[in-house]
């Protein structure tokens, strides 16, 4: 490479990243630091949390997912309280570690096979954590929903069944 000349100007043309319909690249660039502070506050709380994430489908920090492993009875539902009352999440999903919280097919899944939604799905009306949700009312305040999806604590629950070798079949 033969460099000839390096210019500039003073009034620079500015490239920055965008946001719209998710998932861009600003959407991308906020997840990283979003979930290492929630994982990190949640951590100091809960010893069972494994993984964090905020889900580009909420504009990052309206939908999150965490796997984590219950200790104690109702664990999951303290999580969820934390979340939607100190993280803006206007959706919370919690599942068990054996779920892929990166794979939303995965974590539908979980939520369809192992949430109950008259004892698992919990609704806080009259939220004020974020300011610019187009569908809060005037008063800005709005509803935020916990979803209980991990399998019910010290009782049996039927492990998945697994087909040898189905990870090495290609995807169509």
């Amino acid at each position: 490479m033969e460099v000839s000349a390096i210019t500039h100007r003073r009034n620079p043309i500015l490239l920055a990243g965008m946001s719209g319909v998710p998932t861009t690249d600003n959407h991308v660039l906020k997840m990283i630091p979003m979930e290492a502070s929630c994982y990190a506050m949640l951590k100091r709380k809960f010893a069972g949390i494994k993984r964090v994430h905020f889900h580009g489908a909420g504009g990052v920090g309206l939908m999150c997912v965490v796997a984590m492993k219950q200790y104690a009875r109702n664990e999951a539902r303290q999580v969820l309280a934390t979340l939607l009352g100190s993280q803006g999440s206007k959706l919370a999903v919690v599942v068990d570690e054996d779920i892929d919280i990166h794979d939303m097919d995965k974590v539908m899944w979980a939520i369809c096979t192992r949430a109950q939604a008259q004892k698992d799905v919990m609704i806080l009306p009259n939220m004020t954590l974020w300011q610019l949700d187009p569908s809060a009312p005037d008063d800005g305040s709005y509803s935020v929903m916990g979803i209980d999806a991990t399998r019910p604590f010290g009782e049996e629950f039927e492990k998945v069944a697994l087909v040898p070798g189905v990870q090495n079949v290609p995807d169509f």
